[in-house]
């Protein structure tokens, strides 16, 4: 199974990039990937109050289901004043998501 990091750089719904960011992350279950949604900077928007919102909670709340793991850093969510408010969204220190980029077979990012 290859490891396929999808990340959210940009605000999540500005131009629609977080559901896409979603649907992609999703879509790529159906192949031989275990794909992870990664938040960074703007992104962890996301996993915030953002995240209860109807467009993205939808989406969000297939994660589990589907195999597709959730994380944010959690650097972004302290400059933010945010918290993660989203079920099972892993919040990991900025070298975690760094190791987790590096440790990819894929990455794709939406920014």
């Amino acid at each position: 199974m290859r490891e396929v990091v999808v990340v959210l750089r940009g605000r999540p719904l500005e131009r629609g990039y977080g559901a896409e960011a979603c649907r992609v992350a999703v879509g790529l279950t159906q192949a031989a990937n275990r794909p992870t949604l990664l938040c960074l900077e703007d992104g962890v928007e996301a996993v915030g109050p953002l995240g209860l919102e109807e467009e993205l909670a939808r989406h969000l709340s297939r994660f589990a289901r589907q195999g597709v793991g959730l994380a944010a850093d959690a650097a972004a969510l302290a400059e933010r004043k945010l918290t993660a408010q989203v079920p099972d969204v892993r919040v990991l220190e900025h070298a975690a998501c760094l190791e987790l980029l590096a440790r990819a077979d894929r990455v794709v990012v939406f920014r």
